[in-house]
């Protein structure tokens, strides 16, 4: 944070692109919906033919420019299967964003996220922001959630909407791109580079390595 000196003899701090602020984001929703995929797609730009299922939860994050201020999203992609859900309040504390994915090709994914929204309205803090993500729109003709219905179920929650395709990538940076349209106008200072502002702690060693997820 620079500083420069007004003509009232008062200090005012200026932002610089070397502030950084940190934001938490939890991914959930079924198994097989794209999670891992999602995330891997964002911050490694990047899609993994490799199908395998995350293991109570991954880690990775990025730094995007937004303005004059660097972001930098700190992602949680947690575990779809019924036997880890007991793990995903832990994930969700402290949490700036939720998103909650569902695969436009499989309904029972979308029927689920009525409970996955319940998760994070319970757990997470109030202020948390959520968006609905339909994911796979690369194949569309097998679609089995109409759009509309999907748009209709954001609004009446009061959540935001946003449609994806982590294999091709489609949409997937303006989906970020919109999540830090969201944040404050707060800056954080961070003395360090972006890269180097994450420290991993043992309980973070302790989680398996990461899966992805188509």
């Amino acid at each position: 944070m620079k500083k420069s000196n007004n003509l009232s003899g008062k200090y005012q701090e200026i932002s610089s692109p070397t502030n950084v602020q940190k934001v938490k984001v939890v991914t959930v929703g079924d198994i097989s919906v794209g999670k891992s995929s999602l995330a891997l797609r964002f911050t490694k730009g990047y899609f993994e033919e490799l199908y395998k299922p995350t293991v109570g939860a991954v880690f990775v994050f990025k730094t995007i420019t937004e303005g004059n201020r660097k972001i930098l999203f700190q992602i949680w992609d947690t575990a779809g299967q019924e036997r880890f859900k007991s793990l995903v309040p832990m994930y969700l504390r402290d949490a700036k964003f939720a998103l909650l994915i569902y695969d436009i090709t499989d309904r029972k994914t979308f029927e689920a996220i009525p409970t996955w929204l319940n998760y994070v309205t319970r757990y997470a803090p109030p202020d948390i922001q959520v968006t609905l993500v339909a994911n796979k729109i690369d194949l569309q003709e097998y679609q089995t959630i109409d759009t509309r219905f999907a748009k209709t179920f954001a609004e009446e929650h009061n959540i935001s909407f946003e449609a994806v395709s982590a294999k091709t990538g489609e949409n997937v940076e303006k989906l970020f791109n919109n999540l830090a349209k969201k944040l404050p106008p707060e800056v954080i200072v961070n003395k360090h580079s972006a890269n180097h502002s994450i420290k991993l702690t043992d309980e973070k060693k302790s989680l398996t390595k990461c899966c992805r997820i188509r």
